[in-house]
């Protein structure tokens, strides 16, 4: 982001020097987090003593409205008003455990979880108000561009790209998996010496040398790993899948409807 100081603060309560740095702050969380407001946050420094007590979504008991919203300035944290009145004993909010299940949801906070009740977990956990806005996973936001800047990388798929951010967007607009695998542009070796020591790679192909491989991993812009030595025999894929939805996410950031179905694509 650009060095500008032009602060606001966000809904989770905090200051940022400028918009890009909220956003960017909420990218890297995980978390949706929107402007409240322009310049510093500033809590007020007292309340006046006026006795209409309220409780609020932390279980805690105040003498009046404006100690709750202090409470939650100076704390940094997201405490609502739960009701008026006092609470009789403050309450202690104990989080839900949940299974190991994956049946996974997105939620209002733009993060992917296992499960609604993983989400529910999350909500209770940080005490933030968290809700399913659709079952499945979150779907991609991809940038819709990058800076022109030349500053070559080369992916896992043995392709080259002008930089890091381009790799990104690759990856996120081919719905793929792509790391970054090296800087600088990536160079195929001419030739490999001629050794025979078999071994065949994630395509199903069998090779002469493991040079041999790599080499034509880079030549096709590929991405084809060392899956064994020796030589395999012709794989013989399974006929079909039964019609069961448990999604499962691939190594390839494809989403598989379940994991029976993922194998047979990788075959």
């Amino acid at each position: 982001c650009p060095e500008i100081l032009k602060p606001v603060y966000g809904s989770d309560g905090k200051d940022y020097d400028n918009e890009c740095l909220l956003k960017l702050a909420a990218c890297k969380s995980k978390s949706r987090i929107l402007i409240a407001g322009f310049g510093p946050c500033v809590c007020p420094p007292k309340c006046e003593k006026v006795y209409d007590p309220v409780y609020g979504s932390d279980g805690k008991n105040y003498d009046n409205e404006c100690e709750l919203k202090r409470a939650a300035c100076t704390s940094n944290r997201r405490i609502i008003l739960a009701g008026r009145g006092r609470v009789r004993k403050e309450a202690i909010c104990t989080c839900r455990s949940c299974p190991l299940i994956n049946i996974p949801v997105c939620g209002s906070d733009g993060a992917q979880y296992d499960s609604e009740c993983a989400l529910q977990q999350q909500a209770c956990q940080t005490d933030t108000d968290i809700t399913v806005i659709s079952e499945g996973p979150c779907p991609c936001v991809c940038p819709p561009k990058c800076e022109k800047v030349y500053d070559p990388v080369y992916g896992s798929d043995g392709k080259n790209y002008d930089n890091e951010c381009e790799l990104k967007r690759a990856a996120c607009t081919s719905n793929r998996r792509i790391i970054l695998a090296g800087r600088g542009p990536c160079v195929c070796p001419p030739q490999c010496e001629k050794v025979y020591d078999p071994v065949y790679g994630s395509d199903g192909k069998n090779y002469d040398n493991e040079c041999e491989l790599k080499r034509a991993a880079c030549t096709s812009n590929r991405r084809i790993i060392l899956a064994g030595r020796g030589r395999v025999r012709n794989c013989v894929c399974p006929p079909g899948c039964p019609k069961i939805l448990r999604h499962v996410c691939g190594s390839d950031g494809t989403t598989y409807d379940n994991s029976c179905l993922l194998r047979l694509t990788a075959c």
